[in-house]
């Protein structure tokens, strides 16, 4: 229960960062999105139940803030967590270019899909793809330079609270 609560804190640590960058960026018109290595560091350091529960509470988070459906975010990390929980045992976690890579590709994939979902709200949505676009790419250069210190902060957080990560499937 120590790692699920010190894991959650360094979670909404980056989404509070993340929150700041974002307001700074917006006169530049520029948007960062950190979901999926949100959705990837809890993956690789909790066990499925803890880790369905830190998606979730940081999925309310995040829509705590954002202009759409109340439970949006929340339901899209859970689908994306509960697909990689099945991927887990094949995905290379004990490397930290795997971890980022798959950091990337969760964070593409939400992205993506949000993009999808918030689409109807633009009144003419081709005019919305450069812009897209360009958000993506900033969103991952920033993920892959952040995922790095970002994973070490949470096995550092985690040896300060004595707590350990379990990585068992489904307990």
């Amino acid at each position: 229960m120590r790692a699920l609560f010190i894991i959650f804190l360094t979670l909404l640590g980056l989404e509070l960062v993340c929150i700041e960058l974002n307001q700074a960026l917006s006169s530049l018109h520029l948007y960062l999105f950190t979901g999926g290595l949100l959705i990837s560091s809890a993956l690789f350091s909790l066990s499925y139940k803890q880790g369905l529960v830190a998606v979730f509470a940081i999925g309310l988070s995040y829509d705590a803030h954002a202009s759409i459906y109340f439970g949006t975010h929340a339901l899209l990390f859970i689908s994306v967590y509960a697909m990689l929980i099945h991927l887990r045992n094949r995905l290379p976690y004990d490397h930290l270019a795997g971890r980022v890579v798959i950091a990337l590709i969760c964070n593409l994939v939400v992205f993506v899909a949000l993009t999808f979902l918030r689409i109807d709200l633009v009144a003419q949505p081709t005019s919305m793809w450069p812009r897209v676009i360009v958000d993506i790419i900033i969103s991952q250069i920033f993920v892959s330079l952040i995922a790095p210190w970002f994973f070490s902060l949470q096995s550092r957080a985690l040896e300060l609270g004595n707590a350990t990560a379990s990585r068992s499937n489904f307990n």
